[in-house]
């Protein structure tokens, strides 16, 4: 039985939109990619990252563009407006926050290199967002946590690496892109304790590792042959991508399927997706310590505010409940 002891392309310009010089436009490109390379995560972003910056700067060129807005000469109005067509698509708030987000550092790699003098959206915000409520966080009880591993029970490479995969995400409360950029020389040893340091955004984390979780780590990389400190840890083993690091939606696609499996995905209600392993992590370390502060650097937040949602989930009680008539 489980038991759970927590350890601690730019947008072609449009002829209708009045069109800065054709270098302007090959300067904004040149400086835009050398932004992703260099800026974004400290230039150790993931290919995802890369890709979702690409795609927001794409989406907001292209409302220029439908606008007839020279996106160098917009002001914060401007900007205002594009907030206003982000919400009456429907954006959740969290959504349209990245998406100006990514706006804002765009106009600041402009600025930069001297190609744009202000940041139109430099205090723009997204509309407020509603904290989700304790009871939209979906997660695994322990029984269906064992469950999970033991389709995981064997010998070969796919059952031990996708062993490993659930293991950092339900037991260590690693997000999806955290698993995906771990590579072997991210993993240390004090004595006879194995610990992975895990790089966050702008944190990184060293983790503990369970003395369970270290064997099935050892059984797996035993199976990789020569490995180097930049050799990641979660690899593909099918295709053309065989042996190259396996993707974010290489990993869903992993857990999502052992989910189905157990019977997980079933329908709107149940369907859990491979987030639920890391909520499964935060929920059973505080309901094993009361400790929210452990809770919030084990799972790397940066507000106790997005841990104290676990609390809330395990105590149950509602404010009003400390009201005795």
């Amino acid at each position: 039985m489980l038991t759970f002891t927590p350890v601690t392309e730019i947008v072609p310009t449009s002829p209708a939109i009045t069109k800065p010089a054709p270098q302007s436009i090959k300067n904004i490109d040149e400086i835009f990619e050398e932004f992703l390379g260099f800026d974004v995560a400290d230039g150790r972003a993931s290919i995802d990252t890369i890709a979702n910056y690409k795609s927001q700067v794409k989406l907001f060129l292209q409302w220029c563009i439908d606008v007839e807005l020279n996106p160098l000469l917009a002001d914060k109005k401007q900007i205002q407006q594009y907030r206003k067509y982000l919400i009456d698509r429907a954006y959740k708030p969290a959504t349209i926050s990245l998406k100006l987000q990514v706006v804002r550092r765009f106009y600041d790699a402009l600025i930069e290199h001297g190609t744009c003098q202000i940041n139109p959206a430099s205090t723009l915000k997204a509309p407020i967002h509603r904290v989700a409520s304790s009871s939209s966080i979906k997660y695994l009880e322990l029984e269906q946590l064992q469950q999970l591993l033991d389709l995981t029970n064997g010998t070969s490479v796919k059952l031990r690496r996708d062993r490993v995969i659930i293991g950092l995400m339900a037991l260590h409360g690693l997000r999806t892109v955290e698993v995906e950029q771990l590579n072997f020389g991210d993993i240390s040893r004090q004595g006879e304790q194995k610990f992975i340091t895990v790089t966050s955004k702008r944190s990184e984390r060293t983790i503990k590792l369970r003395s369970d979780f270290s064997s099935w780590l050892v059984a797996y990389l035993a199976k990789r042959g020569s490995l180097s400190a930049k050799t990641p840890i979660v690899t593909s083993l099918s295709g053309n991508s065989k042996g190259k690091r396996l993707s974010c939606n290489g990993i869903r696609k992993v857990v999502n399927g052992y989910l189905q499996a157990i019977g997980l995905r079933e329908s709107e209600t149940l369907k859990l997706s491979n987030h639920a392993l890391r909520h499964t992590f935060g929920t059973q370390v505080y309901a094993a310590t009361k400790d929210i502060r452990l809770v919030q650097d084990a799972l790397g937040h940066a507000s106790p505010q997005t841990t104290a949602k676990y609390a809330h989930l395990v105590d149950g009680v509602a404010a009003a409940d400390a009201i005795e008539l």
